[in-house]
């Protein structure tokens, strides 16, 4: 159980930039139909660095000229950005709270699956015997 554990935070850890870049791609689509999105928070409005750095990528779209289409960044591109603006730090920012995120989930998980395997398990001994 151990060396599993292990191995997934290692390989989580070495995974994690492309997750990075992955959730700025996806930020992406929902910034670029309006460059300054930004947070709600309590009645206030606070845009958050993430909304702030892919809005600047938004703004690099290449549009076409005879047409309206607009080309997305692709994921060197955003690498790029990410490294240029916040270093080798900048594609780790989180992974300390996945890691805590992973074992918490999983456990929920698990504990749900055993829950609810018990729970089937009963009714079906109750089903049977009452056949």
């Amino acid at each position: 159980m151990v060396c599993g554990g292990v191995s997934g935070l290692f390989a989580q850890s070495m995974t994690y930039p492309f997750e990075v870049t992955r959730r700025r791609m996806q930020t992406l689509g929902v910034l670029s139909q309006s460059a300054n999105t930004s947070v709600s928070v309590l009645g206030g409005s606070v845009e958050t660095k993430v909304a702030q750095d892919a809005a600047k990528i938004a703004e690099e779209h290449i549009v076409h000229e005879a047409s309206i289409t607009i080309k997305s960044p692709s994921m060197i591109r955003v690498m790029k950005q990410v490294l240029q603006e916040q270093g080798i730090n900048g594609f780790f920012k989180g992974l300390s709270m996945n890691w805590l995120k992973g074992p918490v989930s999983f456990a929920i998980s698990f504990t749900v699956f055993d829950l609810v395997k018990d729970w089937i398990d009963k009714e079906e001994e109750q089903w049977i015997r009452n056949r």
